[in-house]
């Protein structure tokens, strides 16, 4: 049961990260294209000859009109840059959220769950009161006990009938699966018993 699920696991781990490597190649790309339409428009409009003139006064107005077109096309390639890493990032946040809103899905559906069979009301301190004797001496007996974990899992103990005396020192043994933890498990009343006393 484990090794499937963990394969499982394990194919959707590694296809979660494959299409966000896909996603960050691809935008990359896309930012690559916008910076190079960018520089390419910026070395157009920079090197535009009409802005050329003869006199000395036309020099220096076309030169200072240069200047200014290409510290414009800096601060463009600059933001062009800096629009591209924002672009990743966001896609990135917002793959990140949807996988994240896995979790308040499953919180949603436990809220939506039926509630478990409530506890019995706690005893008074007048109704719980036990003798001063008690306990006067100690046994187990166990007669027809069967018990399951879930309602539509098989028992995992069966008929389990058995008497330990006061002072016995008793050994449970057994193979893996035998059934000694849930032995344990319902005499400490982890668990409660499908049937017998």
């Amino acid at each position: 049961l484990f090794f499937p699920l963990f394969f499982q696991l394990h194919r959707t781990t590694t296809q979660n990260m494959a299409s966000s490597r896909w996603l960050a190649i691809r935008v990359e790309l896309c930012a690559a294209l916008f910076v190079a339409a960018t520089s390419l428009l910026t070395i157009i409009t920079t090197s535009d000859p009409s802005t050329s003139s003869t006199t000395n006064e036309g020099e220096s107005s076309a030169g200072s009109s240069g200047m200014d077109s290409r510290a414009l096309g800096a601060v463009a390639i600059s933001l062009a840059l800096s629009i591209t890493s924002a672009l990743a990032l966001s896609i990135r946040l917002s793959t990140e959220v949807e996988t994240k809103m896995n979790a308040v899905e499953r919180v949603d559906e436990y809220s939506r769950l039926s509630s478990e069979e409530e506890l019995p009301a706690a005893p008074t301190a007048s109704s719980s009161r036990v003798p001063d004797t008690w306990p006067s001496k100690g046994e187990i007996i166990m007669t027809g006990v069967s018990m399951r974990y879930r309602e539509d899992s098989p028992l995992v103990l069966k008929d389990i009938a058995l008497h330990i005396r006061s002072g016995e020192k008793v050994g449970i043994v057994g193979r893996t699966g035998a059934g000694k933890s849930s032995l344990l498990s319902l005499l400490f009343r982890m668990m409660k018993t499908e049937e017998g006393t």
